[in-house]
C-alpha cells in the first residue's frame, strides 16, 4: 500500500530510518531550543539556558523529564535522569518511560530496564511497527474526519500518506498538517518512494547500497508494515 511509503517518509524524518537514540542539544541555538520546546524552557534567562543546554542528564530533566508537566504526565518520566534515560529512540524515536515499558512488553524486550536496547534493529523494527499499528488503529475517527480516508489501505496519494503517518507518530491530539514534522517527512517522499519501489523490483542486493544505509531495515520495514496493514483491515 501507499501508506507504506507514507509511514518509511516519516520515519525517514524520525531517524533517518536508523535505530539511533536522540543527540545532546548542547550546540543548538537557544532561539531553536525555545522554538521547539516552547514553555518548557519559558523560565530560563539566555544565560541558564546556555549553561543547561551543556549538561545533556539535567536538559533533558527539563524537557522530558520529572521538571516538566509533558515528561511526568505524558512520557511517565517521574525520577530524576529519567529524561534522558528514556530519550527519543529507535526507527520512530519511541520516548518516555511508559511508552519503553509498553513497548518493551509487547515484543518480549525489558525496554525499562535496559533502554539502549531500543537501537538493536530487530528490536525497533517491531517496537515502530507496533506503535505504527497501535496509532493507526487508535485514530481512525481522527483519520476519516480530518482526513477523509476511511480505509488507508486504499490511499493512493502518497503525500496524504505522509501527512496521516506524521500525525500517527505525533499523536492525534496534535493536529500536524501544514507543521514543521509534516514538511520535513514530505521532503523524504521522493526518495523514500523511488528507494521502497528499486527494493520491490531488485531486492536485497539494490537494498545493501541504499543511501540510507539500512538496507535490511528497510526490507524488514516493508514486510512488517504489509503484515500490520494486513492485520488493520482485522
Amino acid at each position: 500500500p501507499v501508506m507504506q511509503i507514507g509511514i518509511l517518509s516519516t520515519w525517514a524524518k524520525e531517524s533517518k530510518l536508523k535505530p539511533l537514540r536522540e543527540g545532546s542539544y548542547a550546540n543548538t541555538s537557544n532561539a531553536r531550543l525555545r522554538e521547539v520546546f516552547g514553555e518548557r524552557l519559558a523560565d530560563q534567562s539566555e544565560e541558564q539556558l546556555s549553561a543547561l543546554k551543556k549538561n545533556d542528564i539535567a536538559f533533558y530533566d527539563e524537557i522530558y523529564g520529572y521538571k516538566s508537566k509533558v515528561g511526568i504526565e505524558q512520557f511517565g518520566n517521574t525520577a530524576p535522569g529519567d529524561g534522558w534515560k528514556y530519550r527519543g529512540g529507535g526507527i520512530t524515536q519511541l520516548t518516555g518511560k511508559k511508552l519503553f515499558e509498553k513497548y518493551g512488553n509487547y515484543v518480549g524486550v525489558d525496554l525499562k530496564n535496559n533502554p539502549e536496547k531500543i537501537t538493536d534493529t530487530d528490536t525497533s523494527l517491531k517496537v515502530s511497527a507496533k506503535f505504527i499499528q497501535n496509532s493507526l488503529n487508535q485514530g481512525k475517527s481522527y483519520i476519516q474526519n480530518r482526513y477523509g480516508v476511511s480505509d488507508i489501505n486504499k490511499v493512493t496519494d502518497p503525500k496524504l500518506a505522509v501527512q496521516i503517518a506524521t500525525n500517527a507518530v505525533a499523536g492525534w491530539g496534535k493536529d500536524t498538517r501544514g507543521r514543521e514534522s509534516e514538511t520535513r517527512a514530505l521532503g523524504y517522499l521522493s526518495e523514500i518512494k523511488s528507494l521502497h519501489d528499486q527494493i520491490i523490483a531488485k531486492g536485497i542486493d539494490f537494498a545493501k547500497k541504499n543511501p540510507f544505509g539500512t538496507g535490511l531495515a528497510i526490507l524488514a520495514l516493508i514486510g512488517l508494515a504489509t503484515f500490520l496493514f494486513i492485520s488493520l483491515k482485522k
